[in-house]
């Protein structure tokens, strides 16, 4: 439809031109047809814009599509389950927790030989004897 919309406008302007090749030159004919000339080409340059503003936003529609799906996918994919990804995730948590208490023991088994044998040492300290069941594991 624009196309046939298109094709008359050119068509009338071709019509306009001749006009204007036969009217004189400084002449009312003349003014009136130059308008029209003027507005005919308007028309068809709005007509033009219109169609190129349709492409870009058409295109513009189907990047952001792109866009959206692409991102969409990501999400998808970072939410999905994985062993992997799980073990990992534990590992983070379990690891530091163990290196710490390992260096609690370490160190509160130290204070405690220090307590028990130390040169200050407390009645309840002389008395302490370390927990050698309890924390079997460590030694």
């Amino acid at each position: 439809m624009e196309d046939e919309l298109k094709e008359r406008l050119r068509a009338a302007l071709a019509i306009k031109f001749e006009d204007l090749d036969r009217a004189k030159p400084g002449s009312e004919d003349e003014e009136t047809l130059v308008k029209e000339i003027q507005s005919l080409v308007d028309a068809l340059n709005k007509l033009n814009q219109t169609e190129m503003d349709a492409f870009d936003k058409q295109e513009r529609r189907d990047i952001e599509r792109d866009k959206n799906k692409a991102q969409s996918d990501l999400e998808h994919e970072k939410a999905a389950f994985d062993w992997k990804r799980a073990g990992f995730e534990v590992v983070k948590i379990v690891l530091p927790g163990a290196i710490g208490g390992g260096f609690y023991l370490l160190a509160q088994k130290r204070v405690l030989k220090f307590e028990e044998v130390g040169r200050i040492m407390s009645s309840a300290g002389h008395d302490l004897h370390l927990p050698n069941s309890l924390f079997k594991f460590w030694k």
